[in-house]
C-alpha cells in the first residue's frame, strides 16, 4: 500500500480546502449558508475546546445532532480530526439502554447532544461512560451538571490547535462509523486517516469507470446529459479520471470538473450515509446542503434542487424515491429538475418503476444505485439512464475486487447464489470493541484464484451472476427464509408488493411455523385513501398470479413500515410486529 500524503488525510481535508477556496460554500440548511473560512474557524474553536477541557490523543467523542445544527456537528468532528481525536455519532432515535450501549462501546469521552435530548439522557446519565454532557442549545435548557456547547466555545480562540502530541498519522483511528443494528446491536466501524482516502479513490474510480463505458457505448446518444457535459466541457474523459486517480487524489483536476456543484443529503448525520457522502462530496469539491425538516419531506426536497439549482442528490432506496415520485405525481410538471445531473441510492436499489419515473422529470440526470455498506463503501454501480433499458444489476469496481462466494469460497457460477465479499486495501479491518463480530466480518485470507492473502469484507449480502458476469442482489443473509426446505427471497416479495398500485411500502419476513420451519409474513404499508379497501386474500392472490406460490406470503399485516433513518427496518422490531399481530388475528 503506498502512502497517502498528507494533504488527503481527513485531519488536514478542512485547511488544505480553505487554502483552495475559503469563501466557497461548505454546508448549507435552511437560510444558512456557511463558507469554508467559517467552518474552520469554527472547526479550530471546537479544537481548542476539546483540548481545554483535557481531551487526549485518539479519545473518543460522540454527537448527536438534528441538520439544523449542522454547523455545531461538523465543527465538532472536523476539529476532532485536527488533533487527532476521534468522533462518531449516535442516533438521536436511540433510548435508554440502546444509548448506553452505543456511547460506553465507543469508549466515548464526552457527548455532545441537541438540546431536544436531554430528555432521554438525564434518566440515563450516571450509566454513561462520558465525563462531560455538553448541550448544543440555550443556556437555559442546559442541566445542571452538564456543559454548554456555546458557553465553551465563547472561551477558546480561533486559532489552529496545538496539541501537546504529534500530528495524527496515516495508522491512527480517524472516526467510527456505527451501523444501524438492524441485525443487533449497532457496531461501530474503524476507519483510519488513509482508510478513507484509499475507499474515496476507489469509489470515485468505480463510479467514474461506468460512467466511461457509458459514454463509450452510447456517444452521442448521451452527451446531452448533464453528467457527460461536465467533462466533455473540459475535454475530459471520465477514464481519464480514472487514470488520474490511481496514485492520490487531484484537487484541481477534481475541481475543474466539479467545482462549485452542489450535493443533497437528506441521509441524517447520525447515519453512516449522512456523514460518508458529505466528506465524499467534499473531496469532489461540492457544496453540500441539506434539508431541516425532522422528518423527510417531498416538497422540501423537490423545492431545494429547484431553487438552489442542486447538481447531485443522495436518496436512501424506495424508502426516499417513492414520496419524491408521488409528489411530482401530484404536482404535475410544476417543479424544473434539470439542473440534477445524478441521483444516488444507498442502503438500497430503486424499484425499477421509481427509477424509470425519477428519470421522467429529470430527464437530464442519471440515477447511479450504489451496493455499498459502513464496512466497505462504494463496491458496485448500476447506471440507469433516461430512455433507456433499466437494469437490476450492478459492475463490480476495478480496482479492487467483488465476488460472490459459496461455503467453500469459491466464486459461484452464474445462477448460484452466494455471499459478496470485497477485497479491500485497508489498515484496520474491524468493529471497534467487538473481535467477536470483527472476526466473522473483516477477514485476512488468500483465496485460491489470487497470489497472495488480502482483506476481505464479508458483507452479509446475497447475489448471484448473471450470463454477463454482472451482480444481482438477492437480498442480505438474514433476509433469506427457508420455508418447507425452499429458500424464498425475502426483498423480491416486497418488491413484487410495492409494485401494487395501492403498496406504498412492504417489509418481508419469516416467522416460526410448526410445519414449515418458517412462514412468509407480509408486512404491508397502504397508500393514503386505500386503508379498508383492499384485503389480505387480495394482495395474496396478486402475489400468486406474479410468482411462484411458495414465495407468496400466507399472511398479511397491515402496518406501518418501521424504518430507520437509512431505509432499513430493524428485524427483532418486525419480528415483534408480526407476533403481536398474529396473535391478537
Amino acid at each position: 500500500m503506498s502512502a497517502v500524503s498528507k494533504e488527503f488525510m481527513l485531519s488536514s481535508l478542512i485547511s488544505e480546502t480553505v487554502k483552495k477556496h475559503s469563501d466557497g460554500i461548505a454546508i448549507a440548511y435552511g437560510d444558512k449558508k456557511i463558507t469554508w473560512s467559517i467552518l474552520n474557524e469554527e472547526a479550530n474553536k471546537a479544537s481548542n475546546m476539546l483540548l481545554k477541557l483535557g481531551i487526549n490523543r485518539q479519545d473518543k467523542v460522540m454527537v448527536s445532532t438534528y441538520f439544523d445544527k449542522a454547523l455545531e456537528f461538523w465543527s465538532i468532528w472536523l476539529g476532532a480530526f485536527k488533533i487527532g481525536v476521534v468522533p462518531a455519532y449516535l442516533n438521536y432515535r436511540y433510548v435508554g439502554d440502546e444509548i448506553v450501549y452505543v456511547v460506553n462501546n465507543a469508549d466515548s469521552k464526552i457527548l455532545f447532544i441537541q438540546d431536544d435530548l436531554v430528555p432521554k439522557i438525564m434518566p440515563i446519565r450516571d450509566k454513561l461512560s462520558v465525563k462531560h454532557v455538553i448541550v448544543i442549545g440555550d443556556r437555559e435548557k442546559t442541566p445542571e451538571g452538564f456543559l454548554n456547547y456555546y458557553e465553551l466555545m465563547k472561551e477558546v480562540n480561533a486559532n489552529e490547535p496545538k496539541p501537546p502530541w504529534e500530528p495524527p498519522k496515516e495508522d491512527d483511528t480517524a472516526f467510527l462509523l456505527y451501523t444501524t443494528g438492524t441485525t443487533g446491536k449497532p457496531k461501530g466501524v474503524i476507519y483510519t486517516q488513509s482508510d478513507i482516502t484509499r475507499e474515496l479513490i476507489i469509489s470515485y474510480q468505480t463510479i467514474h469507470n461506468n460512467l466511461g463505458l457509458i459514454l463509450d457505448k452510447y456517444g452521442d446518444k448521451v452527451r446531452d446529459l448533464n453528467i457527460f457535459r461536465k467533462f466533455l466541457s473540459k475535454g475530459v474523459h471520465p477514464h481519464y479520471f480514472v487514470y488520474k486517480l490511481n496514485s492520490d487524489l487531484d484537487l484541481d483536476l477534481i475541481y475543474s470538473i466539479y467545482g462549485g456543484d452542489k450535493f443533497l443529503c437528506p441521509s441524517p448525520l447520525v447515519t453512516a450515509a449522512g456523514v460518508a457522502w458529505t466528506i465524499a462530496f467534499w473531496y469532489l469539491q461540492h457544496s453540500v446542503y441539506y434539508p431541516v425538516s425532522r422528518s423527510f419531506d417531498p416538497a422540501e426536497i423537490v423545492n431545494m434542487i429547484e431553487h438552489e439549482g442542486i447538481s447531485d442528490m443522495l436518496l436512501i432506496g424506495n424508502a426516499m424515491a417513492l414520496p419524491i415520485v408521488d409528489y411530482l405525481k401530484k404536482e404535475g410538471r410544476k417543479h424544473d429538475l434539470s439542473s440534477l445531473s445524478a441521483i444516488y441510492s444507498t442502503g438500497m436499489m430503486f424499484s425499477s418503476h421509481l427509477k424509470k419515473a425519477l428519470l421522467e422529470y429529470a430527464n437530464k440526470a442519471v440515477i447511479l444505485d450504489v451496493l455499498s455498506s459502513s464496512e466497505a463503501f462504494v463496491q458496485s454501480v448500476n447506471v440507469s439512464l433516461p430512455g433507456f433499458e433499466i437494469k437490476e444489476t450492478f459492475k463490480p469496481g476495478i480496482i479492487d475486487g467483488v465476488y460472490i462466494l459459496n461455503d467453500r469460497f469459491e466464486v459461484v457460477k452464474p445462477g448460484e447464489i452466494g455471499e459478496i465479499v470485497v477485497l479491500r486495501h485497508k489498515r484496520v479491518g474491524a468493529y471497534y470493541n467487538d473481535p467477536e463480530k470483527s472476526a466473522k466480518t473483516f477477514r485476512r485470507m488468500k483465496l485460491m484464484f489470487l497470489p497472495y492473502e488480502y482483506l476481505f469484507v464479508f458483507t452479509g449480502d446475497i447475489g448471484t451472476y448473471d450470463e454477463n458476469g454482472e451482480i444481482k442482489l438477492m437480498g442480505r443473509s438474514h433476509e433469506i427464509i427457508d420455508t418447507g426446505g425452499l429458500k424464498v427471497f425475502a426483498p423480491e416479495v416486497a418488491e413484487l408488493l410495492v409494485r401494487h398500485p395501492a403498496v406504498a411500502d412492504a417489509y418481508v419476513l419469516g416467522v416460526p411455523h410448526e410445519r414449515w420451519g418458517q412462514m412468509v409474513v407480509a408486512l404491508v404499508q397502504l397508500k393514503p385513501g386505500y386503508e379498508g379497501k383492499v384485503t389480505e386474500d387480495e394482495l395474496i392472490r396478486y402475489c400468486k398470479q406474479n410468482m411462484a406460490d411458495y414465495k407468496c406470503p400466507k399472511r398479511i399485516i397491515f402496518t406501518q413500515i418501521p424504518r430507520d433513518p437509512m431505509g432499513k427496518v430493524p428485524i427483532t422490531l418486525a419480528r415483534q410486529i408480526a407476533q403481536e399481530k398474529l396473535q391478537t388475528k
